[in-house]
């Protein structure tokens, strides 16, 4: 049996820990991509309005270490634990991209794109909402919400150019 002998500031002493009973902390800033664990079955201030799965920015850490989360579809910030939340890689300008299958009707409507429409990303604005540039190869513009794997519910403003 493996045990892990951790430290604790103020203590000269370690304590012994199966590592099966313990898990990283994942330290946050300001401005991270987090994700709602998918499969919490409560949070301990509450869930609300928000959706499992969901993902925002983070954007107030509280002297308590408890984060507010920014989501596109709350009109104010989610209060969490770290815990209840997990990093994500965020969306790098050149990543190509397409709307999730689980996705039925995009927010904004299709505008003549397909599950099967792969884009690039070309520019990423942060001014409160995140807004990327996406090149697809039609021709169609339109407006739409990525709300899944690629799905990170922030307002995203698809703006859709011929490559």
């Amino acid at each position: 049996m493996m045990i892990i002998r951790v430290g604790f500031p103020g203590q000269s002493r370690g304590w012994n820990a199966d590592p099966e009973e313990m898990e990283r902390v994942q330290e946050f800033k300001i401005g991270d991509w987090a994700c709602i664990r998918p499969f919490l079955t409560s949070t301990k201030y509450g869930l609300g309005s928000v959706t499992l799965g969901s993902i925002g920015i983070v954007y107030c850490i509280r002297p308590d270490s408890s984060l507010l989360i920014e989501l596109s579809y709350l009109p104010t910030s989610w209060h969490c634990e770290p815990e209840e939340v997990e990093h994500v890689v965020p969306f790098m300008i050149g990543d190509r991209i397409c709307v999730k299958r689980s996705v039925a009707e995009p927010r904004y409507a299709w505008g003549g794109e397909t599950h099967h429409s792969v884009g690039k990303i070309r520019e990423i604005e942060g001014d409160g909402q995140t807004s990327l540039l996406i090149f697809f190869s039609s021709s169609v513009h339109y407006l739409g919400l990525i709300n899944s794997p690629l799905s990170f519910w922030f307002l995203i403003l698809l703006r859709v150019f011929v490559e």
